[in-house]
């Protein structure tokens, strides 16, 4: 794989921004979604290569969006990130990949996309 397409759910505009900034040189194409409400939809039509998600959102939280993925597309790659550290400690429980904590290591959030790209 060259350049992965990369799914980024965020409800907060800032940090779907900032990541898309960060990642654009390393990133084929960047799909940005402010809730998880139609991820299967989305991963259906853009067929992302990997999902960076959050896990506090409205609607749809994160990782409701793990869970759901995951069981569709279980070698789908999907990082989590949050403010919320106890949120983050279950996530790879239901799937997740690799996790962050915001304020984001955004150093190491290349690397891991280097790893799977």
């Amino acid at each position: 794989m060259d350049r992965p397409k990369i799914l980024i759910i965020d409800d907060e505009e800032f940090i779907r921004t900032l990541l898309s900034e960060v990642l654009d040189g390393y990133a084929s194409k960047i799909v940005e979604l402010e809730n998880g409400q139609h991820v299967l939809d989305i991963v259906e039509s853009e067929s992302p290569d990997l999902i960076i998600v959050d896990i506090v959102m409205p609607e749809k939280d994160g990782l409701e969006v793990i869970i759901e993925v995951k069981r569709k597309y279980p070698s789908l790659p999907i990082f989590a990130i949050s403010a919320y550290l106890e949120y983050l400690d279950v996530a790879p429980d239901l799937g997740a990949d690799e996790v962050f904590s915001k304020p984001i290591d955004t150093e190491r959030l290349i690397q891991c996309i280097s790893r799977i790209a």
